[in-house]
């Protein structure tokens, strides 16, 4: 990205908090992918990646330059899904499950007073679900989120307008529906 938005080498005349030049650039790059299919009639499966790297070519801050650029996304995101439909007598229920990982995120925060890091290490986030198929027209689902009560941030940042910019993850909960097809 050319003509990013940084921020001003001085601060002099500005009547907001924080003056910004378009002057700084930014390369990102990486891949994504996802594969998904069916490993019997019954049973489907789906797996999917994601690296992303951005970082500074060039900045009013010559430090900057070949660091990281935007450091609360994960560099790496995994994600992984399956859903078997049992079979004979219990045929019309369904059992599923999935897992997400991700990189850790940080935000180095630069105060008038002082500098510190706000960290949120890797984790990952599993859930559960179990479906039964009424009749043609009624199926009902369970689901069952963040199954192991996991805390986590899915945001970090700090401001010094705002304070604290952090974004809590789900806990876990419970979801109970209800699909009706005409």
């Amino acid at each position: 990205q050319e003509n990013l938005k940084t921020e001003a080498p001085t601060q002099a005349g500005c009547a907001v908090l924080t003056c910004y030049d378009a002057a700084g650039l930014v390369r990102s790059q990486g891949i994504d992918m996802e594969l998904q299919g069916a490993l019997t009639e019954n049973w489907q499966v789906g797996a999917g990646y994601t690296y992303a790297r951005t970082h500074y070519l060039k900045d009013f801050d010559p430090a900057k330059e070949n660091q990281r650029f935007d450091t609360d996304t994960p560099e790496h995101l995994f994600k992984f899904s399956t859903v078997y439909r049992l079979q004979g007598a219990l045929e019309k229920m369904r059992v599923g499950g999935n897992v997400y990982w991700q990189s850790r995120l940080y935000n180095d925060i630069a105060l008038t007073d002082a500098s510190y890091r706000l960290e949120q290490g890797s984790y990952a986030v599993a859930d559960l679900m179990a479906g039964y198929q009424v009749n043609k027209h009624l199926d009902l689902q369970l689901n069952a989120n963040n199954i192991f009560d996991r805390t986590y941030y899915t945001a970090i940042g700090a401001s010094s307008v705002w304070g604290s910019t952090d974004v809590y993850g789900n806990p876990r909960s419970y979801a109970l529906t209800a699909k009706y097809s005409f």
